[in-house]
């Protein structure tokens, strides 16, 4: 090992600092001497991990039906179109840390910055198809240009341990093994299966993309589409770089890439606040592995990937981004160039997700007021941070975050997701319409609170990982620095707007997701700090080592036992996140009294307030026989409540994950909607024979059988797996419905299209023609009846099963 990172930039560069990197310790070659070059066994030692890597998620996707062709493709696009000109512009704008793996982390999430940016650009002028050319007029700028040369190597390499390596790859390997099983559920067209509808209508949304900027709803052809689509502009610049189909990035290569970025910006701003290199790996496991304390017999919300939502696992990596650029800012670092970086990548969260403006709003507000109290110069670079926020979230409220969907101020809403609500209040589910609690706890008796107690025991004991390095506030050394305070900002305020914002799609759970990936790192982070002074100047981890293992045996073990001890509950699981929530009747859980339910919740609380009680004792005692425990105390702690509890969740999930992979068992189906066979063949017909900027009318509007209103309109399948925009198709998902089984908002245009199939005539269809620019027709006779009569105004093209293709001369 030839040297690595010790000891962070110190907080209190009162004069405004400089850009340089944190101070390096160990075996680095002196200032202006030529370092080592590496042999041939050293890089196929550091290569290894990152091989296995990529070995690993290849098989996934393979195992999950993913052509090679396209993985190939979509690698290329990933290295050559997306991370090299990032990592170019990265190390000219921000600098390198001397390690390869940590300037690819910068560089890619740079590289997602500048894809949005250009991906702009192309489309005014109307060049999408040759967006290819952005990455090769970087390279070409970089090659070039004398000065800008040197930024394709590392001058003065000061690598990372190996094990850092081996570590970040583990966690990104575990990640994927884990999500292959929901991220991959989704059949590949053109055959039938289930289709989450979240997934077919992101797919059109990236298909949109293709055609049009900004994007249009492509369930209701001529209304611009109100959302926040950066994460699918993503989506759709690697369908059109790589040139792997929309259907396959979106149903398959998207997630992995992402994760492993998350990963890896995880572990570089862990190893920028801590300077101590084994805190990347923990958080990197933190980030993309662990998913919450599961002490409780009813699971909580505690993660921080959503492989269901495009916009929440790629607003991850690029906020991690931001909160580095921020926290360098904060320590008085000068990032120059670096300002022009992270504007870019601040626009790119705006638009990627509503959530992560103000979260990082208040994290440099709570930073800066703590600046202007100790006097520090760093306050300006607050200041700076807060002025492009300013500036930037109003313009993508009004652009690209969408409409509130009817969000308002309700304490405590998420718990009507929780089968248990429903269960002991029988009040139904009907979040986001309720008064200021959840009415089924709103009468305040003594019943209500223990119910409402009991709920909200749910989360923040799933959470107590996630919350329990807020503690280390009360250390002098993070209480002085104003990472510290940036990250507890955004912290408390994810968990603010989770317990106060309520949404009929439960979308505040998103503010807690981001709050949840900066709490991995702050804990990371909290553990280096918790060390005893002696070791956080050593080189030498061994001690910190087996006391992070020691705790995480320990917390484990008293999950484990926590566990055990719980009384059998019928009360398990969550319902799932969405738009459509299923009837209180429909709930698989039978009404249970509030006693039944008590015990299963004070038996595992008892588990650990013992453990903890035992705990203590016997740590005075042994720290007064043996003086060299001093002051491992917290360290101890913490590990048990940040690494601990999570493990034993992640070895259950994890564990026949694993075998499954291992065995080549093939991917479960997914919750959703089956689309026949016949209908899946006929919309792969329409994607490969019609023109790409196609208006098709279609009678299916709802999920299941016949329309019958109301009824869920969340049929996205012309749309999605068809590619091609429609003059009407489902319209739950539009701004103008609120709701999936809202009445149309579109009654004229709905009558009219609907008319061609029930009642063609040659008036209805030059209307469609003429007022919505439809050129085709699918007819889906189990959606409905088609008339007889269509031929006469429509020729068949192509027929399946109930689903026929008709095109209007």
């Amino acid at each position: 090992m030839r040297g690595y990172r010790v000891e962070a930039a110190s907080g209190d560069q009162r004069s405004g600092g400089d850009n340089r990197e944190p101070h390096i310790e160990g075996d680095v070659p002196a200032r202006g001497e030529a370092p080592d070059k590496p042999d041939l066994r050293e890089m196929g030692a550091r290569a290894l991990p990152w091989l296995l890597v990529l070995g690993v998620a290849a098989a996934a996707l393979l195992q999950a039906g993913t052509p090679a062709i396209d993985i190939g493709r979509y690698l290329a696009y990933w290295c050559l179109g997306l991370t090299v000109p990032g990592l170019l512009v990265a190390r000219a704008t921000v600098g390198t840390s001397g390690s390869w793996p940590e300037d690819v982390a910068i560089g890619a999430v740079t590289g997602l910055g500048l894809e949005v940016l250009c991906f702009a650009l192309w489309s005014v002028l109307g060049l999408q198809q040759q967006l290819w050319l952005w990455p090769l007029l970087v390279g070409v700028a970089f090659v070039a240009v004398p000065g800008l040369r040197r930024h394709w190597r590392i001058s003065s390499p000061r690598p990372l341990p190996l094990l850092w390596s081996w570590g970040v790859a583990s966690a990104i390997m575990i990640c994927t093994v884990i999500v292959r099983r929901t991220a991959f559920a989704a059949p590949l067209p053109p055959s039938g299966g289930a289709y989450y509808q979240d997934v077919t209508w992101h797919l059109s949304i990236v298909h949109e993309l293709t055609r049009s900027f900004p994007p249009q709803i492509s369930q209701v052809a001529g209304e611009v589409l109100r959302y926040h689509w950066f994460s699918h502009v993503h989506l759709s610049a690697a369908h059109l770089v790589s040139g792997a189909p929309e259907a396959t990035v979106v149903l398959r290569l998207w997630i992995i890439p992402l994760l492993a970025l998350t990963a890896l910006v995880g572990a570089r701003l862990a190893v920028e606040l801590s300077g101590r290199w084994w805190s990347g790996p923990v958080a990197a496991w933190a980030l993309v592995v662990f998913e919450g304390t599961n002490l409780l017999p009813v699971s909580g919300e505690a993660g921080i990937v959503f492989p269901l939502s495009p916009s929440q696992v790629y607003v991850v990596p690029v906020f991690l981004g931001v909160a580095f650029l921020i926290v360098r800012a904060l320590r008085g670092v000068r990032l120059r160039a670096g300002w022009a970086v992270l504007a870019l990548l601040l626009v790119a969260v705006a638009g990627a997700k509503p959530a992560a403006l103000p979260l990082v709003l208040a994290g440099t507000g709570l930073a800066g007021l703590t600046l202007l109290v100790q006097r520090r110069r760093q306050w300006l670079a607050a200041l700076a941070v807060v002025g492009m926020v300013a500036v930037i979230l109003p313009v993508s409220l009004l652009a690209v975050s969408g409409s509130d969907a009817g969000s308002k101020i309700s304490l405590f809403d998420f718990v009507e997701w929780n089968p248990l609500y429903d269960r002991l209040t029988g009040a139904g589910f009907h979040p986001a319409s309720g008064p200021i609690l959840p009415e089924g706890v709103s009468d305040l008796s003594a019943r209500s609170v223990t119910t409402l107690a009991l709920l909200l025991l749910v989360p923040l004991v799933a959470n107590l990982g996630r919350l329990a390095p807020l503690a280390m506030l009360g250390s002098k050394r993070l209480r002085a620095d104003p990472a510290a305070w940036f990250m507890a900002g955004v912290v408390l305020a994810g968990w603010v707007v989770y317990l106060v914002l309520s949404h009929p799609a439960l979308s505040q759970t998103y503010f807690r997701g981001l709050a949840n990936a900066v709490a991995a790192v702050l804990g990371a982070w909290a553990l280096a700090a918790a060390m005893p002074p002696a070791v956080r100047r050593s080189r030498r981890v061994g001690s910190a080592v087996a006391v992070l293992a020691g705790g995480t045996v320990l917390g484990a073990s008293v999950v484990a036992v926590g566990r055990a001890v719980t009384p059998r509950s019928q009360v398990t699981g969550a319902l799932p996140v969405g738009p459509t929530p299923p009837a209180a009747s429909s709930l698989p859980f039978s009404r249970e009294s509030l006693t039944d339910v008590v015990p299963s919740f004070v038996a595992p609380l008892a588990v650990l307030l013992v453990a903890t009680v035992a705990g203590l004792v016997a740590w005075v005692v042994l720290r007064r026989t043996t003086p060299g425990l001093r002051g491992w105390g917290a360290s101890l702690a913490l590990a048990a409540l940040v690494l601990g509890g999570p493990t034993y969740g992640a070895i259950t999930s994890s564990t026949p994950a694993l075998v499954a992979f291992l065995a080549d068992r093939p991917v479960p189906g997914g919750d959703g909607f089956r689309i026949s066979p016949g209908a899946g063949a006929a919309l792969a017909w329409i994607e490969q024979n019609t023109p790409n900027d196609a208006v098709v009318a279609t009678n299916r509007h709802c999920v299941t059988g016949p329309a019958r209103f109301p009824c869920p309109s969340l049929a996205f399948w012309v749309s999605g797996l068809g590619g091609r925009r429609t003059v009407i198709e489902g319209w739950g998902y539009t701004s103008a419905a609120n709701w999936a089984s809202a009445p149309s908002p579109f009654p004229e245009r709905l009558a009219v299209n609907d008319a061609a199939f029930t009642d063609p005539s040659a008036a209805t269809i030059e209307r469609l023609r003429k007022d919505y620019g439809a050129s085709w027709l699918v007819a889906d006779t189990s959606a409905g009846p088609a008339s007889s009569e269509l031929g006469r105004f429509a020729v068949a093209r192509f027929s399946r099963g109930e689903v026929t293709v008709y095109q209007l001369p």
